[in-house]
């Protein structure tokens, strides 16, 4: 393997510490604020919905200083925003559900420029001899934090409580922003426009496959929303930290064994019945899920919906990748991630903003016809995301056959 350099090293060491804090955060302190209110998963759902809106508003803000300015300066930016997030965790307690607009706002500020800032960053600090090391480097490792990580933590909170963990995440997240002063790069004066249109008409002309890939953020964002009605029913359920850990420790284990068994399948027909059995197998438990909560079908959502989660993202990824595959297209990266982002988090508002109608009518029928709904959504996105696997397939055929 090729070796690191110093800004990669720093880096990869700020993403893991992330997957600390988003464990934190997306878990605990969510599963937190359902048992300290009445309305919990209103509470929930307007947090989301408020994180993601503002997400959607900063990056078309932010799009024009990644441009102009130090991507390393707006990550830092982004660290401090996530400080000031666990400092309001702390002061506010059991007063946090109270404030949730305010303490969203915050945590949507901090992952505005934080995720703007790296997505850039990995290519720019990284040669392309030892991207392939780093990319290696941050699974395996986001695996032991994954494996370990959420049970240690649920343990603790269970056993000290929230505020005492609350703490050490302070201290977490200093070390990741004094990590992140050590980082530098270069700053291209030459190019510091967005150029929104000029990248949609050049994108639509050399990729027209642009428009799938897109629509299909769109459905992504809004069936990502599952993991919403994940903690829900497993806190409502089983309602300890612990099993909360353990439910996210089964999620790395599974998603370790499914992409192992997803990579081995060369032939595209045979990924194209591994993603239709997903399909049928979460949708169908969805259904089972909306008539029958139980810990034996929440189990068996849980599993299935891990499955389908990591294959649809595999090859999701791949396909947003293929975009920068294109020459002509390398200059406006910045453009692309910012719409990109745009849809997908506009998705995800969608499904939130269900799930908080959901909550705010608080009534079993209803209940069960919204989780049908997602049902038949998550089977179009599947039929989808098959149609971009082989989309994807012929465009590296292409791209090579090109290079060649």
């Amino acid at each position: 393997m090729n070796k690191l350099s110093k800004n990669a090293i720093l880096l990869l060491l700020c993403l893991l510490i992330n997957v600390i804090t988003s464990t934190f955060i997306y878990t605990y302190l969510l599963a937190f604020i359902l048992d300290v209110s009445n309305n919990g998963i209103i509470n929930v759902a307007l947090f989301y919905l408020v994180v993601h809106l503002t997400m959607i508003v900063l990056s078309w803000i932010i799009a024009p200083m990644l441009k102009r300015f130090n991507k390393t300066s707006i990550l830092r930016a982004g660290i401090v925003f996530k400080f000031l997030f666990v400092i309001m965790v702390v002061y506010l307690g059991a007063d946090i559900a109270k404030h949730i607009y305010i303490v969203a706002i915050c945590n949507g500020f901090s992952e505005s420029m934080f995720w703007g800032a790296s997505n850039p960053l990995q290519t720019i600090v990284n040669e392309k001899t030892s991207l392939t090391t780093y990319v290696s480097y941050f699974k395996t490792y986001g695996i032991i934090i994954g494996l370990t990580i959420p049970i240690i933590m649920g343990y603790y909170i269970d056993k000290i409580g929230l505020s005492v963990i609350s703490i050490v995440m302070i201290f977490i997240v200093t070390t990741q922003l004094i990590l992140s002063l050590f980082l530098n790069e270069k700053t291209d004066k030459n190019n510091t426009k967005t150029q929104y249109k000029e990248f949609v008409k050049e994108a639509t002309t050399s990729f027209p496959q642009i428009k799938h890939i897109y629509k299909n953020q769109f459905i992504y964002g809004f069936y990502s929303n599952l993991s919403m009605i994940v903690l829900y029913y497993t806190f409502i359920t089983f309602g300890s930290n612990v099993s909360l850990g353990i439910f996210s420790t089964i999620s790395s284990i599974l998603s370790i064994v499914v992409i192992s068994i997803y990579n081995l399948k060369k032939e595209i027909w045979s990924k194209y019945i591994f993603s239709i059995l997903c399909s049928i197998a979460v949708s169908a438990s969805i259904i089972t899920l909306a008539f029958y909560l139980n810990k034996i079908t929440l189990i068996l959502f849980y599993s299935f919906w891990q499955i389908s989660n990591t294959v649809s993202e595999t090859i999701t990824s791949a396909t947003r990748l293929n975009i920068t595959k294109e020459e002509s297209l390398k200059k406006y990266h910045v453009e692309n991630i910012t719409i990109s982002e745009f849809i997908l988090n506009f998705g995800r508002v969608t499904g939130e903003v269900l799930l908080l109608i959901m909550g705010i009518i608080c009534n079993q029928t209803f209940d069960i016809v919204c989780l049908c709904i997602v049902a038949i959504i998550v089977a179009i996105y599947y039929i989808h995301t098959c149609y971009l696997n082989k989309n994807n397939a012929d465009v590296t055929t292409s791209v090579k056959n090109k290079n060649h």
